[in-house]
C-alpha cells in the first residue's frame, strides 16, 4: 500500500500517510494481541480491565499525536502533550513490565517503555537526524506490539 502511494505520487497526502502509519501500527498491535491470547503462558498478576482499557486509550492518543507531529507539523501545540503523555505511559508500561508480566516479555516491555521517550527526546534535539527519528518510530512500534502482546496474555 505504501509502495503504491509512493509510485503514484512522490509525497503522499497527510491523510494517506496517517492511514498507512496508524493502520500499520494497529495491525501490528492486533497480531501481537492475538499471539498473546493464543500463548500458553500467562502474566504474573492480571491487571483490572479498566486499567488495561486506560492504557490502550492512552497509547492510542499518543500514537495519534505522534502521527500528527511526524506528518503535519513537527513543532506544534501537540508536542508538549505528546511529551508529557510519553512520561505517563513510560511509567505505566514500565510498572506493567516489571510487576505484572513474567519472563522476557516483561523485561522487553520495561526496556522499551524507557527507550521510546529517550529516543523521542533525542530525535527532538537532533531534528536533522533521520536515524534518531527512525529509532524513535521503530522503538514505538515495538513498544505498541509488546504492550498488546502483554495485554493479550492477560497482564
Amino acid at each position: 500500500m505504501l509502495l503504491a502511494s509512493r509510485v503514484s505520487r512522490p509525497t503522499p497526502p497527510p491523510a494517506g500517510a496517517a492511514a498507512n502509519l496508524l493502520g500499520g501500527l494497529a495491525l501490528a498491535a492486533v497480531f501481537a494481541w492475538l499471539l498473546g491470547k493464543l500463548g500458553s503462558d500467562r502474566a504474573l498478576i492480571p491487571i483490572s480491565p479498566l486499567l488495561a482499557s486506560g492504557i490502550v486509550l492512552l497509547l492510542a492518543i499518543q500514537l495519534f499525536l505522534g502521527a500528527r507531529l511526524s506528518i503535519v507539523e513537527r513543532f506544534a501545540v501537540a508536542l508538549p502533550v505528546h511529551g508529557v503523555l510519553a512520561m505517563v505511559l513510560a511509567a505505566l508500561l514500565a510498572w506493567m513490565g516489571l510487576a505484572r508480566v513474567a519472563g522476557r516479555t516483561g523485561k522487553a516491555l520495561f526496556a522499551l517503555a524507557l527507550a521510546v521517550p529517550i529516543a523521542g527526546f533525542t530525535s527532538l534535539h537532533y531534528e536533522l537526524s533521520v536515524g534518531a527519528a527512525l529509532v524513535h518510530a521503530a522503538a514505538a512500534a515495538l513498544l505498541v506490539a509488546t504492550a498488546a502482546y502483554a495485554l493479550g496474555r492477560g497482564a
